[in-house]
């Protein structure tokens, strides 16, 4: 009974530190929020909300394809842990070796994916004026915020 309880509550910690994780990446690509427009392409989000510029947009698109690469790897290892975890719950029915391994992988890569996301979104500092900044950091605090409010009343991760 205490085992079930404790992999019950492994469960519900990795699922609200991955929903978290993915919410931050996701958000800044305009497609995990509904208060933020569904949009798989970063780049019209940015214009839309920052107005960026066409020399922007030109010196911003190295930025964006190395985080896009980061990202897309980090969520890659994210579903491989999930899809592990999924496995070793149903194979080992229990609080084993494997389902603590593929639990702290997933917690790695959701630290990683938050660390990249965040020094992606300080990265584009030397390209973007100051006001443009201080709106992208705005942004960035209200949707970590948004998520912490959702988690606090119970609809979210």
């Amino acid at each position: 009974m205490l085992l079930t309880r404790r992999l019950i509550a492994l469960i519900a910690g990795v699922l609200t530190i991955s929903l978290g994780s993915c919410y931050l990446a996701g958000w800044f690509f305009g497609w995990s929020s509904s208060s933020h427009p569904h949009r798989a392409d970063a780049h019209m989000w940015i214009h839309e909300h920052l107005d960026i510029s066409r020399e922007q947009d030109l010196a911003l698109a190295d930025i964006e394809r190395r985080y896009a690469q980061q990202r897309d790897r980090l969520l890659g290892v994210i579903r491989q842990a999930n899809s592990k975890l999924a496995d070793a719950i149903l194979g080992d029915r229990s609080f084993s070796p494997q389902v603590v391994s593929a639990v702290e992988t997933i917690h790695h890569a959701q630290g990683e994916l938050q660390r990249v996301t965040l020094e992606h979104v300080f990265e584009m500092q030397e390209i973007l004026t100051p006001q443009q900044y201080d709106k992208l950091l705005e942004l960035t605090a209200s949707s970590l915020r948004h998520q912490s409010d959702l988690n606090r009343v119970g609809y979210g991760p």
